[in-house]
């Protein structure tokens, strides 16, 4: 696989001109010029499928503008030619195309969908099946090879309104269905084990999915399916059998005890029966509800209270099932080690900020409030509540002073000429101690301390409508800053939901360069004489090392770039499905950490190897910050703040951790977790059950609010197991 960078102008044009010369086609006058500003540099995929389009209407040999705009442009000639496909089929080939594309995509709760390639035997489930794959692929739609098959381009997932359609009207189907080929894939691959089939709730609920949707499915996942309904069935039968000579041998004693002894010892029998009987039924309704709440765990999609429920399933019925549910919850976010919420219902972090021992952390949440959290015992320590909002924060690394640049008003659009750019005592409540930075005539976008808090930054919010931008530079805490001319205007003002204010400042780590930017090139001034001194390309600033060697920008909006400094290594251009909000560099520099949607990116920055992709949160990742001991914190929009650890995770109880290059090597159990990793090998760790359910006490922080509690367990007395 080769990797190519983003094209420019100049490359763009050649792409799209030296083919049609060589074809002998021509281009209508301006045809280059629309194409160049909607491809956009990065979606040469796209415009590969617009041009095949394009020449499909061409007339003659000119390839026109109106063709162009027939074909649904670069952004839309996907889903113009999945229309065509679709509306060319039978009403049976359309339901098959349904059912190919729909385990192709996966769609999340932010409403992001991603592509994944997956095996060709479970996509041509039949010859009706694979003659639709066959036309897809004609139509260049997916790619295939002799394993497997994926879309061609994702853009069909976010652009085709059929398929976002069909994704958002059977959810719960999807994820059954993704779930059934995941689970009988690894059946089949570990020789089909009884352990690993569907029991109890979750067999009901995909069984009862199955009868009424009569999904297609493929040879392995309809033979998992049956050989799970026929082990229910065998245990039903064996435990009904059981209870059957159970029953007789109560019956043979009582006929014994009537001919053997007086009235009082038969009423003693029937007593003794009646009451085995109900123990038995007792027995069977706690097996049930455990195996009903350990069903809810595994289907939870905040990770907390998933695994608080798989600990209440344990405390209900312990045994070796339960117990192994608890490590199957793990699987989903196994580096995870502290989750703090926001708990006020709704609200969620949309940008923080850490403290410089990164037991702290300031951050602004949806309803654009300030807020101030301890990570160790996650609190929420204050809050600030102005009528405009704040927009952006930054702590003091030697007072603890949270920072911060509030609208004092209500504004239509930024520049808001009521703001204010400060700092306070949050922890103490309120705005305590509150003092003023004066230099700037409204809000900031960003604002940044150097990391001996000597020196204090302010980027001027600014819309697309007023593209200029000045930083502001106090040395001191003095009232008097440097202002900074940023000089380029950015054209491009970014994504809708930026509402105009974006920027970043960063600080190199010895206080001497100021780095910043808005959606544009990062300019680098000298701190103490406030002259520039450098400037960088690219698509806005995300990140400085703690070295100060590397930084890292975005590169259009779907590429981020490391540059060295030092000019001792080229540039690396990292590729990311969406435009990413943050990024933050590892304390040995060695990683970068990207938010993407609803994961999080960890590239290698020697390399710029993706080295494994968290995906902690349920919904998108809205910033990412390491601390000083390598753990990453990482804020989403489930209201939730999670502690990850990059290192040896499992370090403090694990029994026998090892990495083995052999698929399935271990099931999972009661004690082992099998993880695969991204170079294709697989890590088992081994913990005895309590240290597992130890863990996830830990992690979670809290107990099941009394609402919780009733809405799984209902009638059941409060008393959470983790809070003993």
């Amino acid at each position: 696989m080769l990797m190519l960078t983003a094209f420019g102008t100049g490359g763009l044009r050649a792409v799209i001109e030296k083919p049609a010369e060589q074809a002998g086609l021509i281009l209508e006058p301006g045809l280059v010029e629309i194409l160049v500003r909607d491809a956009d540099g990065r979606n040469l995929p796209l415009l590969s499928h617009a041009l095949r389009q394009v020449w499909s209407r061409r007339e003659g040999r000119v390839l026109t503008i109106d063709g162009y705009q027939a074909s649904g442009e670069v952004q839309g000639a996907v889903a113009k030619t999945a229309e065509d496909v679709f509306a060319s089929l039978t009403p049976e080939g359309q339901r098959l195309l349904r059912d190919i594309l729909l385990r192709l995509v996966e769609a999340f709760p932010d409403g992001a969908v991603v592509s994944r390639p997956i095996e060709r035997t479970r996509i041509a489930i039949d010859d009706a099946h694979a003659k639709v794959v066959n036309r897809l692929v004609d139509a260049r739609l997916l790619i295939t090879d002799t394993e497997t098959v994926g879309l061609s381009h994702e853009a069909l997932a976010r652009e085709w309104p059929r398929l976002k359609e069909w994704l958002a009207d059977d959810i719960e189907g999807q994820r059954i269905m993704r779930h059934l080929g995941t689970a009988a894939a690894a059946w089949d691959a570990m020789g089909r084990p009884d352990s690993e089939l569907y029991r109890g709730s979750r067999q009901t609920a995909v069984q009862h999915w199955r009868d009424t949707e009569n999904p297609a499915l493929t040879v392995v996942e309809r033979e998992f399916l049956d050989t799970s309904s026929a082990a229910e069935t065998a245990g039903l039968a064996a435990a009904q059998k059981q209870l059957s000579k159970e029953r007789s041998m109560v019956r043979r004693l009582t006929w014994l005890s009537a001919g053997a002894a007086t009235l009082a010892v038969v009423a003693v029998s029937a007593g003794l029966v009646a009451g085995f009987q109900a123990n038995l039924a007792g027995e069977r309704a706690t097996v049930a509800e455990a195996r009903r709440v350990a069903a809810t765990a595994l289907e939870e999609t905040d990770f907390d209270r998933a695994l608080l429920l798989a600990v209440e399933a344990r405390h209900i019925w312990d045994s070796s099932e339960t117990r192994t549910n608890i490590v199957r919850v793990f699987t989903r976010a196994p580096r995870v080690t502290s989750i703090t919420r926001i708990q006020e219902a709704g609200v969620t972090p949309t940008s923080m900020s850490l403290e410089k021992d990164g037991n702290r952390v300031s951050v602004i949440d949806s309803d654009d409030d300030l807020r101030l959290f301890d990570l160790a015992n996650r609190s929420q320590l204050g809050e600030y509540s102005p009528i405009g909002g704040v927009v952006a924060t930054d702590v003091d690394p030697v007072s603890g002073a949270v920072a911060f640049s509030a609208m004092l008003g209500l504004c239509d659009a930024l520049p808001c000429d009521r703001g204010r750019t400060g700092t306070f005592d949050l922890a103490s409540g309120g705005s305590s101690g509150l003092k003023t930075y004066q230099g700037l005539a409204g809000p900031a976008a960003d604002i940044e301390y150097s990391s001996d808090g000597s020196l204090f930054a302010a980027l001027e919010a600014a819309s697309w409508i007023h593209p200029s931008a000045v930083a502001a530079l106090w040395r001191g805490g003095g009232d008097s800053p440097i202002l900074l001319d940023l000089g380029e205007k950015s054209s491009d003002p970014g994504p809708s939901a930026w509402g105009g204010q974006f920027g970043a400042l960063k600080f190199s780590p010895d206080g001497s360069r100021l780095y910043a930017s808005r959606l544009g090139p990062t300019m680098v001034f000298d701190t103490s004489s406030g002259s520039q001194i450098d400037r960088i390309d690219g698509n806005g600033l995300l990140a400085v090392s703690p070295d100060g060697r590397l930084i890292a920008v975005r590169d259009g909006l779907l590429a981020v770039r490391i540059v060295d400094l030092s000019g001792g290594a080229a540039p690396i251009t990292v590729p990311v499905p969406v435009t990413p909000p943050a990024a933050d560099f590892g304390p040995d520099g060695q990683q970068l950490a990207i938010p993407t949607g609803t994961g999080t990116m960890i590239v290698n920055t020697g390399t710029g190897d993706i080295t494994e992709t968290l995906r902690n949160h349920n919904g998108a990742v809205t910033a990412a910050e390491f601390r000083a001991t390598g753990e990453l914190v990482t804020a989403g929009a489930d209201g939730a703040i999670m502690t990850s650890d990059l290192g040896d995770w499992a370090a403090g109880f694990r029994i026998d951790p090892f990495s083995s290059g052999e698929p399935f090597v271990e099931e999972i159990n009661e004690r082992t977790l099998v993880l695969e990793q991204s170079n294709g090998t697989n890590q088992v760790v081994v913990a005895e059950p309590a240290a597992w359910e130890d863990r996830a006490c830990r992690i979670a922080g809290r107990v099941l609010t009394e609402k919780e509690w009733a809405d799984v367990l209902g009638p059941r007395p409060y008393s959470p197991a983790c809070g003993g």
